[in-house]
């Protein structure tokens, strides 16, 4: 019988070679630059949806970030949660200052107690966007756009075959406190998974605007309880695909705390229960690589106690190994994704020496968050998001619980929402 510090020496092992093929299969997508189409004939007409609920830190720049995008021809359509949200009062101030006629600010007239109220707000959008947008276009509130955003995420619709296009977030916190740690270094895992199995970020996504009715997509937005999550499944009814683009990683430079990632680690990992076809090899890979972590520190204690000098050796240095291949990994995609953003000129120095001093601790951390977060999401069904308690019995019935409307703000927050 093999020695126990040998067997997670070697499970280890096999662990880090696999997801060092799928990450470095991700970070390829970022080695060389994509041009984008700069004839205007080429872009057809986009509604661009920003579904609002409270007052993100960044709102302002999101929205004026819009009304300076490089494209020919495109609407915004804001709706916010109600009129007395703070998001209110600064997408009516934006609209004043730039004298914004390609923007129709409202809010949610009729709030369907059936779906989540961003889904909601979507659905209400739809009703005023223009017969001639082939493009339909979602942006959530904190990301902040370059110029040429929207060209990027419409480029690839050329091909006639894509039926769904995306970027998605990359965490950049100004405070490397605990909880933004654990966020980017869950996220950064996440990103190789989500871009194989064809999973859109709802923070920029965009869908032909013939596909997102003929797929019954929007009929499914009044009844899920995300936007972005059921959009693969419904797309594939159509014979479409679901295009990654790799220049639009958004840095989401946003702060918080330990909880906040917690919470929200656990609200994503909802969502996939919910929606991913395959949730039990994504639970039991959850449960691996967090039980497997768990185990190999409980065998170096163990060596420890009993002075087992060969466990101590096997199990440590398989465990510092795999620490050690996780950094290298993350820094092989920190740089990739550097890369895409500083293309576009912002700035992508952000991590500090104290902070990466830290990552080896933070893995960890990040390890029994994410084993909570994947336990408690395996038997949730209800959630609370942006002050909304939702019952979710099942993809597309959700039942609205409680509502506690936003109607202020704290000016000085950097916190997400």
């Amino acid at each position: 019988m093999l020695h126990p510090g040998i067997m997670i020496c070697g499970t280890l092992a096999l662990f880090a070679v696999v997801q060092a093929i799928f990450a470095l299969a991700f970070v390829r997508l970022f080695a060389a630059r994509q041009p984008v189409e700069l004839n205007d004939d080429a872009f057809p007409k986009a509604a661009v949806l920003v579904p609002l609920r409270g007052a993100d830190p960044k709102l302002r720049e999101t929205l004026v970030g819009l009304l300076r995008q490089d494209y020919p021809a495109f609407e915004i359509h804001v709706v916010v949660d109600n009129p007395d949200d703070p998001a209110w009062q600064i997408a009516s101030e934006v609209a004043r200052q730039y004298q914004a006629t390609n923007m129709r600010l409202g809010w949610i007239e009729h709030r369907r107690e059936s779906c989540g109220l961003q889904c909601s707000a979507l659905v209400e959008a739809m009703e005023h966007v223009s017969d001639d947008c082939q493009i339909i276009v979602g942006i959530d509130g904190d990301v902040l756009t370059h110029s040429t955003w929207l060209r990027e995420l419409v480029a690839p619709f050329r091909d006639a075959r894509i039926g769904v296009t995306h970027g998605n977030r990359w965490f950049m916190p100004e405070k490397k406190n605990w909880g933004g740690l654990v966020r980017y270094l869950w996220n950064a895992a996440a990103l190789p998974p989500m871009h194989f199995f064809g999973i859109p970020w709802g923070g920029t996504v965009a869908i032909r605007a013939s596909a997102l009715r003929d797929s019954g997509l929007l009929d499914n937005w009044s009844r899920a309880i995300v936007h972005d999550a059921p959009a693969k499944k419904a797309i594939r009814k159509l014979h479409l695909k679901v295009h990654f683009v790799p220049s639009l990683m958004m840095t989401i430079r946003e702060n918080c705390d330990l909880a906040f990632a917690h919470d929200f680690i656990k609200r994503q990992m909802m969502w996939t229960r919910i929606y991913h076809p395959n949730w039990g090899p994504v639970f039991l890979h959850a449960l691996a690589t967090s039980g497997l972590l768990i185990a190999a520190i409980l065998v170096v204690v163990f060596g420890i106690a009993t002075r087992d000098a060969t466990m101590i050796a096997w199990a440590g240095g398989g465990l510092a190994g795999y620490l050690g291949c996780l950094l290298i990994l993350l820094a092989v995609m920190e740089a990739g994704v550097r890369r895409s953003i500083a293309r576009r000129g912002e700035p992508t120095r952000w991590l500090t020496w104290g902070a990466i001093l830290r990552l080896p601790a933070a893995i960890l951390l990040t390890t029994f968050v994410y084993l909570s977060a994947v336990l408690l999401a395996n038997f949730r069904q209800r959630v609370t998001w942006r002050g909304v308690t939702y019952h979710v019995r099942g993809p597309f019935d959700v039942v609205m619980e409680r509502d506690v409307r936003m109607t202020h703000s704290n000016p000085d927050a950097d916190v997400s929402l």
